[in-house]
């Protein structure tokens, strides 16, 4: 459950992604309510969980990520 700017990336991206409940910053009753659907619904809870892990697995990995770096700066020398 991330409580944060709706319109962040964090939110964006779990709710991209399907790997968690967002709700708004400061919002106590939705917040609540994100709590309350998660314990309702055990199972979409594991199953968030494991595409969070497989999303991590997949898109985040150090080979992946420190490519990313050495395009970035590549790209940058090249300017």
């Amino acid at each position: 459950l991330a409580s944060f700017d709706i319109n962040s990336d964090l939110c964006r991206l779990i709710d991209k992604v399907g790997c968690g409940v967002t709700c708004e910053a400061n919002d106590a009753d939705a917040f609540v309510n994100g709590v309350k659907e998660l314990y309702k619904n055990r199972k979409a809870y594991a199953e968030r969980g494991e595409m969070g892990r497989k999303y991590l697995t997949e898109e985040l990995d150090r080979d992946k990520c420190v490519g990313i770096y050495v395009k970035t700066l590549e790209d940058i020398i090249k300017k």
